[in-house]
């Protein structure tokens, strides 16, 4: 999902959205200078997520991990859409410990 200087790995194909059974991964891009793509704006809604992990196969760049993280409840079905910031830290400290994977001791 992220490189080692800690830039994320998504560079705008789309392989991914293509992938998905069940249009669950959701992204907008636009141009960036020397015609490469930037994106805007990424989310993957996990209350459609089968976990077949199709996109994760598909993605040549590993920008998609499956994790050990399986408890990820919410009062609120609208707070089962993560996007790239969630993971970067702009959701509460409680989200982010929840989505960051368990180290392995």
């Amino acid at each position: 999902m992220f490189r080692e200087d800690g830039s994320a790995r998504r560079v705008g194909c789309g392989i991914c959205v293509f992938a998905c059974p069940h249009g669950v991964i959701e992204m907008r891009t636009s141009e960036a200078p020397g015609k490469s793509r930037q994106v805007d704006y990424c989310a993957i809604h996990i209350t459609r997520c089968l976990f077949c992990a199709l996109c994760v196969e598909a993605c040549p760049f590993r920008a998609i991990e499956m994790s050990d993280v399986w408890e990820l409840a919410e009062h609120e079905r609208t707070d089962l859409t993560y996007t790239l910031e969630d993971w970067l830290g702009k959701r509460p400290r409680e989200v982010r410990e929840r989505l960051r994977p368990a180290e392995v001791a």
